[in-house]
C-alpha cells in the first residue's frame, strides 16, 4: 500500500523508555503550554493502547502547575503528572536545568510505573 504526503500524521514524541516489554511516553510541556490540555491530547492520541499496547505508561511532564481540572482528566485517564519545578526556575531559555532532584523524582516515577529498576 502507497501511503501519499496528505495521509501520513507526523507524531513528536518528547521521550520514549523501555525498561523489559514495558514503555514509558513523556510527553513535556513548559510555560503556558504546561498549564492546558495539550499534553493531554497529544498522550491520549499517539500513546494509546491501539498504537503502543497496553504496556505503554504515559507521563506528562510539567514545569508548573497545571490547571487543577486538566491534572484531575490527566489522572482518570492514567496519565501520571511529574512536576519539574526546577525548570521553571530559570528565566533564560539557554540556562534552564533540571535540578538533581527533579531528576531523581522524574527517573522514581518512571521506574515505579515500569515496575523496573533503570
Amino acid at each position: 500500500m502507497n501511503i501519499t504526503d496528505s495521509q501520513r500524521q507526523g507524531v513528536e514524541i518528547d521521550l520514549l523508555v523501555r525498561c523489559g516489554n514495558q514503555i514509558a511516553v513523556l510527553e513535556a510541556k513548559q510555560g503556558k503550554k504546561a498549564s492546558g490540555l495539550e499534553g493531554v491530547k497529544q498522550l491520549q492520541t499517539y500513546a494509546s493502547n491501539l498504537y503502543l499496547g497496553t504496556y505503554a505508561r504515559r507521563f506528562l511532564v510539567l514545569d508548573r502547575n497545571a490547571e487543577p481540572v486538566n491534572e484531575e482528566l490527566a489522572k482518570l485517564v492514567g496519565i501520571t503528572v511529574v512536576h519539574l519545578y526546577s525548570y521553571a526556575k530559570e528565566n533564560d531559555v539557554n540556562l534552564k536545568v533540571v535540578s538533581a532532584s527533579d531528576r531523581q523524582l522524574l527517573i522514581a516515577e518512571v521506574t515505579k510505573r515500569l515496575r523496573c529498576n533503570l
